[in-house]
C-alpha cells in the first residue's frame, strides 16, 4: 500500500544488463499489471482444472494412450505456455522492476514474430540469454580462447540445463527430457537459419512451438502420472 502512495523516482535513460533503454512507469500501470497477473492466474487455474487434469486422470486410469493424451493436451498446454511467459515476463517482472527500482523494463521482445529458434530463445527472455552471453560466452571466447561456435554450444547447453532444473522443481521427475531434446535439436536450429526473416520461418517456428513444447511436457506428465499411480498402488 505504501508503494502506491510514495513518491516515485524518475529513472535516468542508460544502458543496462539487457541492453535496452529504461522507461518510467506510473502507479496505475503497475496496479493494472498486478490485476492482470491475478486474473491470469485464475484463468490458468481454470484451464488446469477443466482441460488438463481430467485428461491426465484418464491417462492414469489407462482410458487413453499416450499419443491421444498428447493430441488432446496440445492446445491447452500451448495456451498454458504462452500465459506463463506473459505472466512472468510482462506482469510479474515489470511489477517487481518498478517495486525494487530496477531501471530496465525490457524483459522480452516480440518472440511471436521469430523466424528461427535461436531468435525465439533470445527474444522470449532477455535476462537469461544476456546473462549467459556476458558471464559465460564472452568469458569462454576472450579468457579461455575457445572458438565462438564452441563457446556458443557450451552456453546453449548451460542454458538448457537451467531450464531442466526448473522442470525438476515443477514435476519432481529427474528425467532430462527437455535438456536432451534441446541438445538433439541444436544442429537443427542452426540449419533453420535458412528461414531467417521469412514468413515460412515464422510458420515453422510456430509449428515447432505448438507441437514440440507440449510433447516435452507430456513426457514429464506421463512419468508424473505413472509415479503417482505406483504410489497409490503401494
Amino acid at each position: 500500500v505504501v508503494f502506491f502512495f510514495k513518491q516515485k523516482t524518475a529513472y535516468e535513460i542508460a544502458q543496462r544488463l539487457v541492453g535496452s533503454e529504461m522507461c518510467i512507469r506510473d502507479r496505475l500501470y503497475i496496479l493494472l499489471k498486478g490485476i492482470l497477473f491475478a486474473l491470469s492466474f485464475v484463468k490458468l487455474y481454470q484451464i488446469m482444472s477443466n482441460f488438463i487434469l481430467p485428461i491426465c486422470d484418464d491417462y492414469r486410469a489407462e482410458k487413453i494412450i499416450f499419443f491421444e493424451m498428447y493430441l488432446r493436451l496440445m492446445l491447452p498446454l500451448s495456451i498454458i505456455l504462452l500465459m506463463i511467459i506473459i505472466m512472468l515476463f510482462d506482469f510479474l517482472c515489470t511489477f517487481s522492476a518498478e517495486l525494487f527500482y530496477y531501471p530496465d523494463h525490457m524483459f522480452y521482445e516480440d518472440f511471436w514474430n521469430s523466424t528461427t529458434m535461436n531468435e525465439f530463445l533470445i527474444k522470449i527472455n532477455n535476462i537469461i540469454p544476456n546473462f549467459f552471453k556476458v558471464h559465460l560466452l564472452n568469458e569462454l571466447v576472450t579468457k579461455y580462447g575457445l572458438k565462438y561456435a564452441i563457446a556458443q554450444a557450451i552456453s546453449f547447453a548451460f542454458s538448457a540445463a537451467f531450464f531442466e532444473l526448473l522442470m525438476l522443481f515443477i514435476f519432481k521427475i529427474p528425467k532430462p527430457y527437455f535438456f536432451v531434446c534441446i541438445l538433439i535439436n541444436y544442429p537443427i536450429y542452426k540449419k533453420l537459419h535458412i528461414f531467417k526473416d521469412r514468413y515460412l520461418g515464422n510458420f515453422v517456428f510456430l509449428a515447432l512451438f505448438a507441437t514440440l513444447g507440449p510433447l516435452i511436457l507430456c513426457f514429464y506428465i506421463r512419468d508424473y502420472e505413472l509415479a503417482l499411480k505406483q504410489s497409490q498402488l503401494n
